[in-house]
């Protein structure tokens, strides 16, 4: 969420999800380097029964380096493009684009109806502690209501203001200038915001690193309002201090980020959330 690149990592070691380039009569390299071991390249992806012609760095450690022995696998940045490290296109905003002016426009108009939407959704699985989720290109995993949305701020991530966030119904922090990150997972924000959040639970200290724990037993209700609804927190806890403590480890951490929030998955497990490149919006819906 916080990255635009499409990366593929191929290494030598048995573990993760291999992409063998050798094999794919579709993948194009075009010997550009364009970060570190990563090279310019294209192939169609397969998506149930669509296909799409993408876009991304193929990486290749050498036989010598510490990062081969990692598994293989791939990254999928769905941020602005001007976020890119390797100036390849990003996916969906090169599918807009190309629609939009004409540039190769068959294929362009083909992929935007095969997406169906340019946007994104992401929901998290409620039967999965690990936290698993779903991800949705080009419209929502299921039927629901219609989300309730609000403008992006800038180009680049996906910020949006939050009007408050409340603790037990009552308003703690205003004007919050959220970027959504559905890989982060804790809610960062300012030192000052998190003192005045912490403040207001009995027994709240802080802990180091920029964490804060508070008296199990308070168990606070944490609510974000987001056009004109109240979105519940899912976790008002990160878990005990130690296995036998009284004390809970809160959800918001102190992280000094030019006074931006990153609004990650304690907020997000509880919502289906739509990210709109054609509209440049993001939406929430409440779920389970």
């Amino acid at each position: 969420m916080t990255s635009s690149d499409f990366w593929v990592e191929s290494t030598t070691s048995v573990h993760g999800t291999a992409f063998d380039a050798e094999k794919s009569q579709s993948y194009f390299t075009k010997d550009a380097l364009v970060f570190k071991d990563c090279v310019a390249s294209s192939d169609i992806l397969r998506v149930g029964l669509a296909e799409f012609a993408i876009d991304f760095a193929h990486c290749v450690p050498p036989r010598a380096s510490v990062r081969t022995l990692r598994p293989s696998g791939g990254m999928l940045g769905l941020a602005h493009s001007c976020l890119t490290q390797t100036g390849v296109p990003q996916f969906f905003e090169a599918s807009a684009t190309s629609a939009a002016d004409g540039a190769d426009g068959a294929v362009s108009r083909a992929t935007e109806n095969r997406l169906g939407e340019l946007m994104f959704s992401v929901e998290y699985k409620p039967e999965d502690p690990a936290g698993g989720a779903y991800l949705a290109l080009g419209g929502m995993p299921h039927q629901v209501e219609e989300a309730l949305y609000a403008p992006v701020k800038t180009t680049g991530f996906w910020q949006i203001l939050f009007k408050t966030m409340l603790l037990d119904g009552n308003g703690v922090v205003d004007n919050i200038q959220g970027v959504i990150d559905v890989n982060c997972p804790f809610v960062l924000a300012p030192p000052e915001d998190v003192h005045s959040f912490y403040s207001a639970i009995s027994g709240a200290q802080p802990l180091s690193n920029g964490f804060w724990s508070y008296p199990c037993f308070e168990d606070p209700k944490i609510h974000i309002e987001h056009a004109g609804w109240l979105f519940p927190f899912k976790d008002n806890n990160l878990g005990k201090v130690k296995e036998a403590s009284g004390y809970c480890v809160g959800p918001i951490v102190e992280a000094d980020l030019a006074g931006l929030w990153v609004i990650g998955e304690p907020f997000l497990r509880g919502t289906l959330s739509v990210f709109d490149y054609k509209k440049k919006r993001v939406g929430f819906r409440s779920v389970g």
